[in-house]
């Protein structure tokens, strides 16, 4: 598993403690880039995929498209969580993107999306990673992400990841035994492990919103 950036535990650790700290997260990372973005932070819910919570809808146009997304079961949040990979949209209205979600390209065109790029967060050892998380950014006009701007938002993404995993659940240890990262080795950050429950997703999901 590639650890996350030293600048992703950096961002982290700002919204540790925070009231709604989803959305402080979401909104910081619009403001941070240089395009015009809105911004969404689904998680998958259940081990199969297809339960998906919203935890950040940071612009109108992240509201809608992931609402959308939700409903339709299809969409570039949809593809990279099951993909596990990053899915970019420059233009749906592109005949190769229309086919490939012909209801939700649509649908979120009407809506005034006319790009979305989707960044997974992977979690577990090797060939096994399993995405939970997504960052997903929503434009109003066709274009590629540029480069600056796509690993900002994927520093967010971690950031988003290493915050739900912070978050407690009933059987966890003390408040004082627990941490944000694992110590740091040779200068990278390494995440705690990863819980998979679908029951424990859905509490840290409603604690973090």
């Amino acid at each position: 598993m590639k650890p996350p950036r030293i600048q992703a535990v950096v961002l982290a650790v700002r919204f540790v403690g925070h009231t709604q700290p989803a959305q402080h997260l979401g909104e910081a990372c619009q403001a941070a880039l240089n395009g015009a973005y809105a911004v969404g932070l689904p998680l998958a819910a259940d081990a199969g995929r297809a339960q998906r919570v919203s935890l950040c809808a940071a612009g109108t146009l992240a509201a809608r498209g992931e609402t959308l997304q939700t409903s339709l079961g299809e969409g570039p949040c949809v593809q990279a969580l099951n993909q596990r990979a990053p899915v970019r949209a420059d233009d749906l209205a592109d005949a190769d993107t229309m086919e490939q979600w012909p209801f939700y390209a649509e649908r979120a065109r009407a809506h005034g999306i006319r790009a979305v790029f989707a960044l997974p967060v992977l979690s577990g050892p090797g060939p096994t990673q399993q995405p939970g998380l997504v960052l997903s950014l929503y434009r109003d006009r066709p274009a590629p992400i540029p480069a600056a701007d796509l690993h900002l938002a994927q520093d967010y993404a971690d950031a988003a990841d290493l915050l739900l995993l912070a978050i407690p659940t009933p059987a966890t240890r003390p408040a004082s035994q627990r941490t944000l990262v694992a110590p740091l080795d040779d200068g990278a950050a390494r995440r705690t492990p990863p819980v998979t429950s679908p029951d424990v997703t859905n509490r840290r999901a409603a604690a973090w919103t």
